[in-house]
């Protein structure tokens, strides 16, 4: 598996996680409005 210069592949996909939950919590407070 390929990884950021010297970043662990678990803090990347923690960040990838971050964003997907920053894009759902978006998506949601659009419903919501």
């Amino acid at each position: 598996m390929d990884h950021v210069e010297g970043e662990p592949p678990v803090s990347r996909t923690l960040k990838q996680w971050h964003i997907i939950m920053s894009k759902i919590d978006w998506i949601n407070s659009r419903i919501v409005s």
